[in-house]
């Protein structure tokens, strides 16, 4: 499974990647403070028995105390062993362990506090260029009817204590390391199954989509059940409006096409000098149109998919075209219309979409305009614009939006039913592309329309659906 940028799985798997090193490091944390803990508790440990052996093997002798020169502790006869021993007196030390023959200024220099008799201390400190840890216990002996005070003192480097302390931690952090990555590999798997459903689903309403399946059939976990029950509701609620939408327009065309025979009854019984006239042409081609975009309507309303298109429609002449009919239409306004589209300016997609589109808007433009309609293009990159400008009244900026939905009309004087801009819309959708309403530098409304250039089409005709 790929993980992809802002998806579910990438939002577990960044937030485990990032919160499993910063927990198990907590309790790395932990559990090094707690070996340490233990291992200066041992520590302590063995240095008081360290001190309870001198003192059973301690002997009173002339005002003061004697130890054998070998002790059960081979270490202590080791000089710079690393262990080491001594007894003080109020006044000197009166013994020490051979293993300080070569550095017998030891005991000296640990920071020793005053304490009482029978009391205890153990703390570290550093001797030049070495770390040790010192346990002391002060006694208190009667020798010759005299009470003299003695403190007995074990003294241990803290080489090998670092050495444990090292391992430990390189051998904590190896193994961490290697739980943090099984961990993440885990929640990996984990998030690739538990999302397997979405993906499942994701599958199942691309064949729909495909018109592979009618519904959603998939056994999915009892979270994911409801949406996909919802969605079956919703499919189904769609397919039988999308069923009437059909039977509407399949209506509507059989009404008209009688209507439309007539007229093409009558136009064909005129006499043959009027017949061949520019006016009996116009409407000839006006009726074809109105029976094309009945045809088209009905098959828009039946496909379950937009295929791919393959006509190439030069934008200039559709334009040109379409002014040709409307100032006939609107011949007492006297419309300046000016077409500066340049040539070339084309687009893949059925001609019956591109006189829809800029039919209505052109219209518009004429409807609208007081003398003048402008309409001009610009290529892009990989786009092109469309711009229809006349200079009219102009829509007012809180309209720009709601003119563009079925039904909303910036202008309830003049008659239509303010859908003509909702189907250009639906036109543009279908070819991602995209339009927008402002003012226009003839002072009224300018209409420019994005649409996808024929080089660009080519290579991503699955974006036209």
């Amino acid at each position: 499974m790929v993980i992809k940028k802002n998806s579910l799985a990438a939002r577990h798997f960044l937030s485990s990647a990032v919160l499993l090193p910063i927990l198990l490091g907590i309790i790395a944390l932990g559990l090094d403070k707690a070996f340490v803990s233990s291992q200066l508790s041992d520590e302590q440990s063995a240095l008081q028995t360290q001190i309870y052996l001198l003192i059973g093997a301690a002997e009173p002798t002339d005002h003061s105390l004697a130890l054998p020169d070998e002790l059960t502790e081979p270490r202590y006869s080791l000089p710079s062993s690393g262990l080491y021993a001594a007894v003080q007196s109020k006044q000197d030390i009166v013994w020490r362990s051979k293993s300080l023959l070569l550095n017998p200024e030891i005991p000296s220099q640990i920071p020793a506090k005053a304490q009482k008799t029978g009391q205890e201390q153990f703390g570290e400190a550093r001797i030049g260029n070495g770390d040790y840890f010192y346990f002391f216990l002060d006694t208190e002996w009667t020798i010759d009817d005299e009470d003299l005070h003695f403190r007995f003192m074990a003294i241990h480097t803290r080489e090998e204590f670092n050495r444990e302390i090292g391992a430990y931690r390189k051998t904590l952090w190896w193994w961490l390391g290697a739980l943090a990555i099984t961990l993440i590999a885990a929640q990996f798997l984990l998030i690739r199954w538990g999302l397997a459903p979405l993906k499942t689903l994701a599958d199942e309403l691309m064949r729909f989509q495909e018109g592979e399946t009618r519904h959603l059939e998939g056994n999915y976990p009892a979270e994911i059940s409801p949406v996909t029950e919802n969605l079956n509701a919703v499919l189904e609620s769609e397919k039988k409006q999308r069923e009437r939408y059909r039977n509407t327009l399949s209506d509507l065309a059989h009404s008209l096409k009688t209507p439309l025979a007539i007229v093409r009854g009558e136009i064909s019984a005129i006499d043959m000098q009027l017949r061949d006239s520019k006016s009996t042409q116009q409407i000839n081609q006006q009726v074809s149109r109105m029976a094309d975009i009945i045809n088209h309507q009905l098959k828009r309303a039946t496909l379950k998919r937009t295929h791919a298109l393959k006509n190439v429609i030069d934008i200039r002449a559709v334009c040109l075209r379409l002014a040709d009919a409307l100032e006939k239409v609107y011949a007492e306004k006297g419309v300046d219309f000016k077409c500066t589209i340049p040539d070339g300016v084309t687009f893949i997609g059925e001609e019956s979409d591109a006189m829809e589109l800029f039919g209505n808007l052109i219209e518009n433009a004429f409807k609208y305009c007081n003398k003048q309609v402008v309409v001009d293009a610009e290529v892009k990159q990989d786009y092109f614009e469309t711009y229809i400008e006349d200079d009219g009244p102009g829509v007012p900026g809180h309209l720009t939006t709601e003119i563009l939905q079925r039904g909303a009309r910036g202008d309830t004087t003049a008659p239509g039913q303010g859908i003509g801009l909702a189907i250009a819309v639906d036109i543009i959708s279908s070819y991602s592309g995209g339009i927008n309403v402002d003012r226009a530098l003839l002072g009224g409304a300018r209409f420019t329309i994005s649409l996808p250039s024929a080089k660009f089409q080519s290579k991503n005709s699955r974006n036209l659906t």
